[in-house]
This record gives C-alpha cells, sequence and structure tokens, in this order.
C-alpha cells in the first residue's frame, strides 16, 4: 500500500486514500466506533458541493456514523485557544454550532 497526499490546495482529489485515512484514524488513532458517534469535518473555503456531498457519503453511508456536520475551517479557527483568551465582554465574538 502506497500512502500520497489525498488533497491539493485542501480538495480532495483521491477519495479512496482519503477514505483509508479517515477508516485509520477513527479506529486506530481516536479508537471510536463510527456507528457510535457524529464526526465534525472542516473543508475548505469554495470546496466544491459534490466533494461535501461524498465525503456526507463516506461517513454516513460508507462508516455508519451517527451524523455528520462539515463546515469550513476558518470560522472554526474563532474558537482556537489562542483566539479564546483574546475574547473578553469587551471584545465578544461566538460562533456556536449546535448539531
Amino acid at each position: 500500500c502506497t500512502l500520497h497526499r489525498p488533497t491539493q490546495r485542501g480538495v480532495i482529489v483521491d477519495l479512496e486514500q482519503q477514505k483509508a485515512i479517515w477508516k485509520f484514524v477513527l479506529s486506530q488513532r481516536l479508537a471510536v466506533a463510527p456507528r457510535s458517534c457524529s464526526v465534525l469535518v472542516t473543508e475548505t473555503p469554495l470546496n466544491p458541493e459534490f466533494m461535501r456531498h461524498e465525503a456526507q457519503g463516506v461517513f454516513l453511508e460508507g462508516f455508519g456514523c451517527k451524523e455528520v456536520c462539515i463546515v469550513s475551517a476558518p470560522p472554526l479557527a474563532l474558537h482556537s485557544p489562542g483566539i479564546c483568551k483574546q475574547l473578553d465582554r469587551e471584545n465578544p465574538c461566538c460562533v456556536v454550532l449546535n448539531v
């Protein structure tokens, strides 16, 4: 098995390779059963809509996840630890995802 980067400029170009990576991460690194969890997936801005549907299919139908939420990555950067420390009552900023 030869591994290579399945993305170019943040867009998936080899879905089979990306599936193998996702499967490895879920089963080996996170040690979770996909059927018992919900998944949050980040994507690049302006990701083609058909790739979003393909990724949803992989997680919902392929892995059997209960739920999947695909979100553009930049807004989630506001929740990084460094940014959160800078936010206070005088500078409130909040993004709430209820999935």
